[in-house]
């Protein structure tokens, strides 16, 4: 340890174990000889000499090389202070000739020294003018020797000259030993490094994947690798015969001679070329080219051909989904967008910045089931989903999709993404819908159609049974009978007939009603009046069962409605209400408004229904047909034609009934015109 310590601060002192260039180590070894040379001197003119002037002059060359020596070393300041330093160290050495007997071999030997070395670390540019300047000072005291000799101070002895020229000599030699070892040294190691970094850079270009190429300023290769042989399909002896152009397809033998131009002027070049193989066929190349000095140009040429190929064909893929008019979403294996093609934007109205590197579950409506996302991503995994949910648009309005996924394999076979393909069927499912109330109304109709031929097969047979089982003993037994007895059946006959009919005119009138073509023509009517002339038609088969129709309406109520259809449902509540009216009963009939509606009620004191019945009650579906309190018969089709006439004019109606207690109809007509 003890013997590598002086060791290690040599090398501090001349920084030989710090990543410094050859220039920046010499420049702290001039600092540090000329430090040592300006304390030698300073020695030898204090003991020769001592002079104030020589002592001052030395004392601040030596302070000035030590402070710069000090930014070079330790604050790692160069540059600024390299020509500065030289300048001084020139100012320095013509101060000593001066004080030092004038110029002699060792001194001269010492500035020669100098002057090698400033040449060494300046720039190529100043090197003129450190010669220039140390010639000018070289003659200027050489000048002053020769014109003003006694200028020059002399050594006081001819001994002391001896001395002087001695130490100078000796310390000459050990200066100028240690600088030849430290170039020497330290020349070999940079000529070792450049050697092994052209060897390093020699080996890279040789097995480079590029091809790479070194021509001259007038096109002819100077050095080939074998990559770009292999490219070209010549020999590296061929190609080192030929020029640049050669290997260019004619059509783009003007950019290659424009990259020539570019490359001298602006010192590199990119672009892409077709070059030409020696066996015809042609290649797209990428070159990419610097200027290595005036004459020489470094070119790198990379085969494109496959990947603009696959550009194309990306390109042409990406075309194909973005105008493609079903939603196309690509997410990765976390399920974050990755890409999303125009429809999708137009269908969800967002924009492709709003959905990039976002959750696919943003589009995911509440109203799914619970971890449906991740459900979908499992399935995707494993081979695919297909199935409908719903998505949510930016806006938050909620639609149906028919959804499709699968998985997206890299060239290893490993999934690297998911892609989703949508479709909005919200007209889907309104046709869907609109198919099940087509469904359901074809299932009305056969219903309605069952009802019809229920209501022709068995209502319509027991009055025309009846007329013509009272036709046929009035026929055989007309002579037999007497008068009172001729004229009860032709009163059965008549009463028969007349159920048929309104049988029948129902019959009619809910037909109409069914296919649409029944006229509906609302005007202003008045309750009373209305009311009056149908209870008139009613009173003689209420007097037949001594069943008492009141009216009861004070205040005079008129509304809008049309009169034939609501005659219609007065005439079945009324009939209704005799039919189910013990005789000596009594039917009420009033009205009362509220702001928008009249509200119309026919009540009785007859017989009532229970529960079950009042909710059949006007289900066409259910035959509801019940037998009178004198077995008077009917189909049950009177209140449906209520239930449709008055919903035809924007009302309701209901029933309130207890059994035994009788019941109260009641229906609501709108007091204004609907529009």
């Amino acid at each position: 340890m003890i013997k590598n310590k002086p060791k290690q601060a040599f090398r501090y002192i001349f920084s030989t174990d710090e990543n410094l260039s050859l220039e920046n180590r010499l420049y702290i070894s001039a600092l540090l000889m000329g430090i040592l040379i300006s304390l030698n001197s300073l020695i030898i003119m204090a003991i020769i000499s001592p002079s104030a002037v020589v002592i001052i002059a030395n004392i601040i060359l030596l302070s000035s090389l030590v402070i710069i020596y000090w930014f070079a070393k330790i604050r790692k300041i160069t540059e600024p202070l390299k020509i500065p330093i030289i300048i001084v160290s020139f100012l320095g050495i013509a101060t000593v000739w001066v004080f030092d007997g004038g110029i002699d071999g060792p001194d001269m030997m010492i500035a020669l020294l100098m002057l090698i070395l400033a040449l060494v670390i300046v720039p190529n540019r100043s090197k003129k003018y450190i010669i220039s300047l140390f010639i000018s000072i070289v003659a200027i005291i050489y000048l002053i020797q020769l014109i003003r000799p006694d200028l020059i101070v002399k050594i006081p002895s001819e001994t002391n000259r001896w001395f002087d020229n001695f130490l100078t000599a000796i310390y000459c030699s050990f200066f100028i030993f240690l600088i030849i070892r430290f170039i020497h040294k330290h020349y070999t190691n940079e000529r070792q490094r450049a050697e092994e970094s052209l060897a390093k850079f020699r080996s890279y270009i040789e097995n480079a994947p590029e091809g790479v190429f070194v021509i001259n300023s007038k096109g002819f290769y100077i050095d080939v690798n074998p990559t770009a042989c292999v490219l070209l399909g010549y020999t590296r002896e061929e190609i080192l015969t030929m020029h640049a152009s050669q290997v260019v397809e004619e059509n783009s033998s003007e950019r290659f001679k424009q990259a020539v131009e570019t490359l001298k002027k602006v010192g590199k070049y990119s672009r892409e070329i077709s070059f030409a193989r020696k066996d015809g066929s042609a290649f797209t190349g990428l070159l990419n080219a610097v200027k290595i000095d005036e004459d020489q140009f470094l070119g790198f040429v990379k085969d494109v051909t496959e990947l603009k190929q696959a550009e194309r064909d990306i390109k042409m893929l990406a075309n194909a989904m973005k105008s493609i008019n079903d939603c196309v979403s690509i997410t990765d294996r976390e399920n974050n967008i990755i890409f999303v093609n125009e429809s999708f934007l137009k269908t969800y109205g967002f924009s492709e910045n709003e959905l990039i590197g976002k959750n696919i579950d943003l589009v995911n409506s509440s109203k799914n089931s619970p971890g449906i996302v991740s459900e979908i991503l499992v399935a995707t995994l494993r081979g695919g989903w297909n199935g409908e949910l719903l998505n949510v648009r930016k806006d938050g309005r909620e639609f149906p999709i028919q959804l499709s996924t699968s998985i997206i394999y890299n060239e290893h076979s490993k999934a690297i993404a998911l892609i989703g393909v949508s479709i909005d069927i919200t007209k889907r499912k309104q046709e869907q819908n609109e198919l099940i109330d087509l469904n359901a109304q074809l299932s009305k109709l056969n219903a309605d159609k069952d009802r019809f031929i229920s209501i022709l097969a068995h209502d319509l047979k027991s009055p025309f049974s009846a007329l013509v089982g009272f036709l046929e003993l009035l026929a055989e037994n007309i002579h037999e009978y007497d008068k009172e007895s001729i004229e009860k059946f032709v009163n059965n006959i008549a009463k028969s007939a007349r159920n048929t009919y309104n049988l029948l005119d129902d019959l009619l009138v809910w037909t109409l009603s069914q296919s649409g073509k029944l006229r509906f023509k609302p005007k202003e009517l008045s309750v009373t009046a209305i009311c009056y002339e149908v209870i008139e038609v009613f009173k003689p088969t209420a007097q037949e069962k001594d069943i008492t129709i009141n009216q009861l309406t004070e205040e005079e109520v008129t509304f809008f409605a049309d009169a034939d259809l609501l005659k219609t449902i007065l005439r079945n509540l009324i009939s209704n209400a005799i039919k189910f009216t013990h005789k000596g009963g009594q039917i009420d009939i009033s009205a009362e408004k509220d702001k928008v509606n009249a509200i119309i009620s026919i009540s009785d004191n007859g017989v009532g229904m229970d529960r079950e019945t009042i909710e059949n009650l006007f289900d066409i579906s259910k035959n509801q047909t019940t037998i009178g309190t004198e077995s008077e018969k009917g189909t049950g089709l009177g209140l449906l034609l209520c239930k449709e006439f008055v919903e035809k004019h924007g009302g309701k109606i209901w029933v309130e009934s207890e059994v035994g207690k009788g019941s109260i109809f009641k229906f609501t007509i709108p007091l204004y015109k609907v529009e």
